[in-house]
């Protein structure tokens, strides 16, 4: 398997923050994909790192807990930065967050319905 030379700089592109992508960005249409946990762990590995040559430990506890993992990863929740930031200027245009509920984890598409993180 071959990637692309810039592969490894696009991998590494961090997420703005929700504020400066308001702010400085104009963003006003957002789209979060919630998968399940309910075991921890799912998430703790980044194996595409591994396929690029970097090291696919997360490297966040947090992700060895059960609960809800969000794509793209967030640092916060999504609901409080995008309400201070409308609180703070309250003549913008409005703002609309997508989440979309996801049924299968990406880590096993080919599992059956049991198997299936719900």
């Amino acid at each position: 398997m071959r990637c692309r030379p810039n592969s490894r700089r696009a991998s590494n592109t961090p997420i703005l923050p929700l504020a400066e992508q308001l702010e400085d960005h104009g963003i006003r249409k957002f789209e979060l994909e919630v998968f399940a946990d309910p075991d921890g762990g799912l998430f703790a590995s980044r194996a595409a790192n591994a396929v690029v040559g970097l090291d696919p430990a997360s490297g966040l506890p947090e992700l060895d807990a059960p609960g809800f993992r969000m794509m793209p990863p967030r640092t916060s929740t999504t609901a409080p930065p995008a309400r201070h930031w409308s609180a703070a200027n309250p003549d913008h245009v409005p703002m609309m967050i997508m989440i979309e509920t996801k049924e299968q984890s990406v880590l096993r598409p080919s599992a059956g319905p049991r198997e299936r993180l719900l």
